[in-house]
């Protein structure tokens, strides 16, 4: 997914150095309203929203224990909130739809 901040920002970064620039294709919200319009989509669920900021709490003086009781709370309010939210899916780094023809 490229709608979350971080992750455009990187790819901006990131982009010149590309090797597979040609053919790699993230998507955005734009694409996504595509999906929702040409399919039914009967799930969908996001990852990497909030719990995308582990990596940095990992780089912090923070127990493990923590860190990990942060990490299993945030994936869990991605894995649910980006079911029924838009704002909760775009966050989010990596989305899954099922998808049913119309």
């Amino acid at each position: 997914m490229q709608t979350s901040w971080p992750v455009k920002l990187l790819r901006t970064l990131y982009r010149p150095f590309q090797s597979d620039a040609d053919w790699e294709w993230p998507f955005n919200k734009k694409t996504v309203r595509a999906y929702e319009t040409a399919f039914l989509v009967q799930e969908r669920r996001g990852l990497l929203g909030k719990s995308k900021w582990l990596a940095l709490l990992n780089l912090l003086p923070f127990s493990n224990a923590l860190v990990h009781k942060l990490g299993t709370r945030w994936h869990q309010q991605d894995w649910e909130r980006s079911s029924v939210s838009d704002a909760a899916l775009f966050r989010c780094m990596h989305i899954t739809m099922r998808l049913q023809k119309r």
